[in-house]
């Protein structure tokens, strides 16, 4: 974790004095609801895990980004956006992304 700097200190005392008094069980919800955590990243994390795990399993990519549009309840456009804009937040998943079309194109030419 990078080193904090002043404000998110400020930002990290107010979280956790706020969830002092919440059970362990319950911490997660409490942080969703207050807006602590951005389930839009959650999503997009959740979403990019689940694409490299069914790329790995050997479905074409097409398919695997119909079927999570359907597993997620949203468009196809939407999970395309999710694997196809890099934004800073997917860093890891690109190089992941890369990785796996690199080796699916040594395994095609063979």
């Amino acid at each position: 974790m990078e080193k904090l700097n002043y404000h998110d200190r400020l930002m990290f005392t107010a979280i956790t004095d706020a969830a002092i008094e919440t059970k362990p069980e319950n911490l997660l919800e409490f942080l969703f609801s207050k807006g602590f955590i951005d389930s839009k990243v959650v999503e997009r994390y959740t979403v990019r895990k689940e694409v490299l795990a069914l790329l790995h399993s050997g479905m074409p990519r097409m398919r695997v980004i119909e079927e999570l549009s359907y597993k997620y309840c949203c468009s196809f456009e939407k999970i395309r956006g999710i694997v196809y804009n890099h934004t800073s937040d997917n860093a890891e998943f690109v190089a992941a992304f890369k990785q796996w079309r690199l080796n699916k194109k040594r395994t095609t030419k063979q």
